[in-house]
């Protein structure tokens, strides 16, 4: 299947979902955040509110410890980022992006809570129209592509605006759609098949993402894992992909 047949397909599944439906999705999502952001005891909490919590050794591997600053997207970050601010060398320079942007700072001061960074109003699939390309060092997710409408261009965006040789590193729910029974943001199924990533909606075939990304991006890894970037235990269990962003595309 070539890379503009693997769009068309894609796209087809998106109108099936309808605006309205994607609406309604959207207000399940805040409603959720807002449900978790009144328990503020909650564990995983105290991390996403930490200013000086460590960036995680998984993430910073992947960073060029020699450079003084370190630029870094968190896409689909929520209402508080899940990505460690301090770094072992040089700073993190983290940029954090959602389409809910305003509603999550509202519901934050609804909760009392300052925020710890800023939320750019943004959806994975306008990275590049907002930030421009070869922008930052490293584009991360964390359990968000499988909620956008169309999360192989969110996953191109991110190539897009990530600088040559830069990383790409995604963690999404595997079989997200089939354990949300295909309600609400729960529409798309990721799952590792041969060492590569693959997508499907509910009733679509499986596309193979890591051909469909490959004039940008080359896979360096997929791995399954449990433990969520907080250090919690998810409920299901995730896929960990790592990605290098061709020099010459």
């Amino acid at each position: 299947m070539t890379v503009l047949r693997s769009f068309r397909w894609l796209a087809d599944r998106i109108r099936r979902l309808g605006s309205s439906g994607r609406d309604a999705a959207l207000q399940s999502e805040e409603s959720f955040w807002n449900g978790w952001l009144a328990k503020q005891d909650r564990p995983g909490f105290a991390f996403r509110m930490n200013a000086h919590a460590p960036l995680q050794p998984w993430i910073w591997c992947h960073l060029d410890s020699s450079q003084p600053v370190h630029r870094v997207l968190d896409v689909g970050c929520g209402p508080l980022s899940v990505v460690g601010r301090v770094v072992p060398a040089g700073r993190l320079d983290l940029t954090c992006c959602d389409p809910l942007a305003e509603r999550y700072m509202t519901l934050l001061r609804h909760h009392g809570i300052e925020p710890v960074h800023a939320i750019d109003d943004v959806a994975g699939e306008d990275l590049s129209r907002r930030y421009g390309t070869a922008s930052f060092d490293m584009a991360f997710s964390n359990n968000a592509v499988d909620h956008a409408a169309d999360p192989l261009e969110v996953l191109r965006q991110m190539a897009l605006v990530v600088r040559g040789d830069g990383t790409v590193l995604v963690q999404v729910g595997e079989h997200e759609g089939r354990h949300g029974g295909y309600r609400g943001l729960h529409q798309w199924d990721f799952r590792e098949h041969d060492g590569r990533l693959r997508l499907a909606s509910k009733t679509g075939e499986a596309l193979d993402v890591t051909e469909a990304l490959s004039p940008w991006l080359v896979q360096r890894s997929i791995e399954r894992v449990d433990i969520n970037p907080a250090g919690l235990r998810w409920e299901h269990t995730h896929l960990r992909i790592v990605w290098t962003r061709r020099v010459d595309s």
